[in-house]
C-alpha cells in the first residue's frame, strides 16, 4: 500500500470519527437535569423514594439528623414510619440477622441508620421508614 493511500485512509478515518462524535451529541436520548428543577424532579412519581444513610447526630422530636462524610442532614420522620433493626444473631455459617420493628424511642444517638424519604412539594424530605442495619449491634 502506497503512503498517498495510507494518507487517505488516516484522513477518512478521522472524518469519520469527527462526523460520528457531531452526530452523537446532536441526537443525544437523555436530558440532564439542572439543579434548579431538582427538588421538582425529586418529587415525582417516579421517584419513589430517596436513601439517605449515616450517623444519627440528634433527634429534636421527630426529626433526626444524620452526618455522613462531613455532610448532615435533618429529615422529619412520620408519626406512621416503621422502624426495623436487627435481633443478635450468632455469626455461624448459615445463619442470618432477624429483622423486628422496634419503636422511634428505641434510635440512639450513634446510630448508624438508613432512612428511606421522599421529597416533599416545599423540597424538604419526609421519613417513611427507617432500618437500623446489623452493624449497629
Amino acid at each position: 500500500m502506497s503512503k498517498i493511500n495510507l494518507v487517505i485512509l488516516v484522513i477518512i478515518g478521522i472524518l469519520i470519527f469527527v462526523i460520528g462524535g457531531g452526530i452523537g451529541l446532536t441526537y443525544k436520548t437523555e436530558e440532564s437535569i439542572d439543579s434548579a428543577s431538582l427538588p421538582e424532579a425529586l418529587g415525582s412519581k417516579v421517584i419513589t423514594s430517596i436513601m439517605a444513610s449515616g450517623e444519627v447526630t440528634s433527634i429534636d422530636g421527630k426529626i433526626i439528623s444524620l452526618v455522613s462524610e462531613g455532610e448532615s442532614l435533618a429529615i422529619k420522620i412520620r408519626d406512621d414510619a416503621t422502624i426495623y433493626s436487627f435481633k443478635s444473631y450468632l455469626a455461624t455459617e448459615g445463619s442470618f440477622p432477624i429483622q423486628e420493628e422496634i419503636s422511634f424511642q428505641d434510635i440512639r444517638k450513634g446510630d448508624v441508620i438508613d432512612i428511606r424519604a421522599i421529597a416533599l412539594p416545599s423540597g424538604q424530605l419526609e421519613g417513611l421508614s427507617i432500618v437500623i442495619p446489623p452493624i449497629n449491634q
